[in-house]
């Protein structure tokens, strides 16, 4: 984990929270859907904004 990106595990996490969400939620419906759009939209705004901060580190 000492040299694991903070962008990878964005990603690695709210992939997690997606599927949390999907077995809590088997039925799917509307409150799914929306936690699952809010994790979405969570990761395409925070993602960039870590790769380019990894990229000046670098």
């Amino acid at each position: 984990m000492k040299n694991e990106k903070l962008s990878e595990v964005v990603k690695t996490v709210c992939l997690m929270a997606r599927y949390g969400i999907q077995k809590g939620y088997p039925s799917g419906g509307a409150e799914a859907n929306d936690m699952i759009e809010r994790v979405s939209l969570l990761e395409d705004k925070l993602v960039p904004i870590l790769v380019d901060l990894e990229a000046v580190e670098n």
